[in-house]
């Protein structure tokens, strides 16, 4: 779009790059999105000629700099969209910044959910690398703007984000949309992000970090049990529904969907309970403000 192509390579580029982070981390930034980062080149890029410490030198200066000045721990992440190219592995990336996962983020978006396929959703993250260097979202701005998930419902758009959030170590982005195409793309207009659903989701996500996941599906309902005291359940058809689907780690007991109040049983190795209008169940009893409705954390 008219830019100039800035080298990447030289060191003085990087230090005026290193020198705007810490800028922004003097005034508060906790973390940077690098936008086309695959198209920066890695140390690793020596058979294409362009190898250099671009990566190394801005990431590692500006982890340092946001720990011993703030005392945080910086989050950095690349839109890595599809593949690196050129054989190159994820890993070149991976080893420096997180990674965006779109093409498994849109599959559940656009297979499980869009077109009610409950049966394509599994573990097999697309990146292949471990979940804690991957970010997953419901839609992005690009998938907004190019109109893959531009007819998705918030309806829609929320259960994506229940499989996708309720996933454990990875992290999920949630895109606020515009009302429609011809408002300014940052035009933060529809509010599905605010709904009690996604409250209750993000809060599920937090009370389980750390524990362990197992993903499954079964009939229109695909699901995350985590740890042995929680599942999310999401049916992929319709909203609300009875559901009797395999319990996997989850122990016996009367557990409570944060989002509908319903009650759920787990006995003789089954889930059993009705997920309410949203679509999506909640389901765990470590919550105390339970079943009420709340905006996202």
């Amino acid at each position: 779009a008219g830019l100039p192509d800035l080298n990447t390579a030289n060191k003085k580029v990087q230090n005026y790059v290193l020198s705007f982070m810490k800028e922004c981390i003097d005034a508060g930034a906790d973390g940077f999105r690098f936008d086309g980062a695959k198209h920066i080149e890695t140390p690793d890029d020596g058979s294409s000629n362009c190898a250099s410490d671009f990566w190394p030198t801005v990431i590692e200066g500006a982890k340092s700099y946001a720990s011993a000045t703030r005392g945080i721990a910086l989050y950095c992440y690349g839109e890595l969209l599809d593949s690196p190219g050129g054989n190159l592995p994820v890993s070149a990336y991976t080893r420096y910044i997180s990674v965006t996962d779109n093409t498994w983020s849109d599959s559940v978006r656009n297979q499980v959910v869009g077109a009610r396929n409950a049966g394509a959703y599994s573990y097999a993250y697309h990146k292949g690398n471990v979940a804690s260097q991957l970010v997953l979202w419901a839609e992005s701005h690009d998938t907004y703007a190019n109109g893959t998930s531009t007819g998705l419902s918030s309806f829609e758009i929320n259960k994506t984000w229940a499989l996708i959030a309720s996933r454990a170590d990875a992290m999920g982005l949630y895109f606020a949309r515009p009302d429609s195409m011809s408002q300014m793309l940052g035009t933060a207009s529809v509010t599905g992000w605010a709904n009690g659903e996604v409250g209750e989701i993000n809060r599920f996500h937090n009370y389980f970090v750390g524990q362990s996941e197992y993903v499954a599906n079964e009939g229109d309902i695909a699901y995350v049990e985590r740890g042995n005291a929680g599942v999310v359940l999401v049916n992929c058809s319709g909203s609300g529904i009875g559901v009797n689907v395999a319990a996997h780690n989850i122990k016996d007991g009367t557990y409570i969907d944060q989002i509908s109040g319903n009650v759920f049983t787990v006995s003789g190795g089954r889930i059993q309970g009705t997920i309410g209008g949203t679509g999506i169940a909640v389901v765990y009893n470590g919550n105390s403000c339970s079943h009420s409705v709340h905006n996202v954390d």
